[in-house]
């Protein structure tokens, strides 16, 4: 996956980080001066407490903002809706019609494009194809199948559920996962956190943030080294993103929330690509827009787990955002351009 920063060979943050550095870095205040373009990518993840704390912090300042983000991905985790209401006002818009992430006319775009328009359609069955989209039909044993499948090819594992108490959640899987595909000797350092053993080679995510270690939720990187670093045992970090590592101790990784990462959330995963993908279906919580999101995340190889008509279900279920309660309504009118349709870059 490319990082912001990657992508466009400049420096990027989270929003969190960029308020937090308005606040306390004399460089990006002097910067503020020059009536910067702040661009935000997956807009349509941003709630309302966090808008409003960005555009707080920015009070009093000369500046245009540019918001890139898709109507069709997953709304928020927190309160409100701010990205889906302003598509829908009179904002001057582009858009971008060129997908990049996904070559055009391949069967993961056009899968993706009737998901977006609520069409069903059949899925081809999974028989070790390394390209497209693809059902794995699992029966009653999602479990079983997908721990199969991730021993077989290297692919992130998105599921709706965290909590241990689903046998497909992220809780139940990771450690199932890790003990088959990076099974290492008992007498090997690793760094425990109540259930959870993080050794050398795993996955990791971020699951809050934590401003003083620059280091935010969702950021997710690959354990390099475990040793005991004073009366403690540490783990040190390559982030994506960053240039250098990061080393934590247990208390500073717990209060990261740090988490195994071989089977993510598809909220978790919004904002981020893979080469390969597999879909746990099977859950109410997979309506359109979920489905929309974790298929979006694939770049070439998507496997859905479950049965053609627990996809068409999916397909078929009210997506989130339009069920969300929200307070914001954008009824002003914008300076600038009329709305238009481009090519993306």
């Amino acid at each position: 996956m490319l990082s912001a920063s990657q992508s466009v060979g400049e420096g990027a943050s989270t929003i969190h980080s960029l308020i937090h550095k308005i606040k306390n870095d004399k460089t990006v205040q002097s910067e503020l001066d020059l009536d910067p373009l702040i661009i935000i990518d997956e807009a349509s993840m941003i709630d309302m407490s966090l808008i409003c704390n960005l555009l707080r912090s920015l009070e009093g300042r000369s500046f245009r903002l540019l918001l890139v983000g898709d109507t069709a991905q997953l709304p928020p985790i927190g309160f409100g809706l701010f990205y889906h209401k302003l598509v829908n006002s009179n904002a001057p818009q582009t858009k971008l019609t060129q997908v990049h992430g996904q070559a055009d006319g391949s069967s993961l775009h056009g899968a993706a494009m009737a998901i977006r328009s609520k069409n069903t359609h059949v899925l081809p069955e999974y028989n070790g194809q390394t390209e497209g989209i693809y059902l794995l039909d699992s029966g009653d044993n999602a479990r079983e199948s997908v721990v199969k499948l991730r021993s077989d090819i290297n692919c992130m594992i998105l599921t709706p559920y965290s909590a241990g108490r689903y046998f497909t959640s992220t809780e139940s899987l990771n450690p199932v996962i890790q003990n088959i595909v990076n099974e290492q000797e008992d007498s090997k350092l690793k760094l425990t956190m109540g259930k959870t053993s993080i050794q050398i080679g795993d996955p990791v995510i971020v699951t809050k943030n934590v401003l003083n270690l620059g280091l935010f939720n969702g950021m997710t990187g690959v354990v390099t080294e475990i040793e005991i670093q004073g009366s403690q045992i540490a783990c040190t970090v390559l982030f994506e993103g960053m240039r250098s590592q990061v080393t934590l101790n247990r208390d500073q990784s717990w209060e990261l929330g740090l988490q195994l990462a071989y089977a993510i959330t598809i909220h978790k995963s919004q904002g981020s690509e893979y080469d390969n993908c597999a879909i746990i279906l099977g859950s109410p919580m997979i309506e359109n827009s979920a489905l929309y999101t974790a298929i979006t995340r694939t770049k070439k190889l998507c496997i859905l787990v479950g049965t053609q008509e627990m996809y068409d279900e999916a397909v078929r279920r009210q997506p989130r955002y339009e069920t969300v309660a929200c307070g914001f309504s954008p009824e002003f009118r914008f300076k600038g351009r009329e709305n238009r349709e481009e090519v993306g870059s």
